[in-house]
């Protein structure tokens, strides 16, 4: 079974003004992608719907991999502190030989964009 990888930079940004706690996101990427990835202020329900793998029905599993900007990455680590409403996303870049290995291994065969 295939299931989407979700793209974070996508994702509407929001202000202060729509009600919501906002938590800030940030990416520290490992590897040898020389790119950085802007932090991002999101509402708590949209981060879970991010990072939760779902099968369309029920949620599966925490996402093993992230796009960000049209480019993969293998998400390491988690960091979530609900006192600071931060979350930090450790990601390693994939690189181009070994994305077909690592997709097949995370059990998602092939790139579905959501």
């Amino acid at each position: 079974m295939s299931y989407p990888i979700p793209e974070l930079l996508a994702l509407p940004e929001m202000s202060g003004s729509s009600g919501q706690k906002l938590f800030s996101v940030r990416v520290k990427i490992n590897g040898q992608f020389g790119g950085a990835v802007p932090d991002r202020e999101l509402p708590l329900a949209v981060i879970l719907n991010l990072l939760s793998q779902t099968d369309g029905y029920n949620s599966v599993s925490l996402q093993s991999l992230m796009s960000f900007d049209n480019f993969t990455f293998e998400i390491r680590k988690y960091e979530f502190d609900p006192i600071k409403q931060r979350l930090i996303i450790h990601a390693r870049d994939v690189p181009e030989a070994r994305k077909n290995e690592v997709l097949e291994r995370k059990g998602i065969g092939q790139l579905v964009s959501r």
